[in-house]
């Protein structure tokens, strides 16, 4: 049996795998390829990259979920993975405590009830503004408030409309 491995370019590994149902990209790989450069130890030929094919299959198959067909049973995992898993949960969830206890760390409904609350503010006072300063600028002009009044709701209704629209694009219900 030859032990030679089999050494190919990540665009060549990344059509291999493809191939193989583990579907992937040639720069999502070159960005695996180094972050995993211990494991897979990576060589450069000229300007290309080269890994030994097997071994990065392998290395995936373990490291990566992939989606598999309907049928097909997961794999077991050993007790000392799920030791391990339970382990890396704990800590994260230490270290979300801490930092909300510090207060570096927000919960989304604290954040979603502050937006509320703001929305509701801003409308009341953009409501105030628009009487007064309609009168301000009609009487600079020498107009009426009446004819200014509507070009400074259609303002206020475009900065409300575009601070809710930031918040939903950051995933906050926005409504007030």
């Amino acid at each position: 049996m030859d032990d030679t491995p089999d050494l190919v370019g990540l665009a060549e590994a990344a059509r291999r795998l493809t191939a193989a149902g583990d579907k992937c990209a040639r720069n999502t790989l070159s960005v695996y390829v180094s972050k995993h450069a211990d494991a897979l130890k990576p060589e450069t030929r000229g300007r290309e990259t080269v890994v030994d094919f097997a071994a990065l299959q392998r290395h995936r198959a373990e490291n990566i979920r992939i989606a598999r067909p309907s049928g097909e049973a997961p794999a077991i995992k050993s007790r000392a993975d799920e030791a391990g898993a339970k382990i890396r949960v704990d800590r994260q969830i230490r270290e979300l405590e801490l930092a909300q206890r510090q207060g570096v760390l927000t919960l989304k409904g604290d954040v979603e009830a502050a937006a509320h609350t703001a929305i509701a503010v801003m409308r009341a006072e953009f409501a105030a503004a628009v009487n007064d300063t309609a009168e301000v600028i009609a009487a600079a002009l020498g107009g009426e408030g009446r004819l200014v009044r509507p070009h400074l709701r259609a303002l206020e209704k475009r900065a409300l409309d575009g601070f809710v629209r930031v918040l939903t694009d950051h995933g906050l219900s926005a409504t007030a």
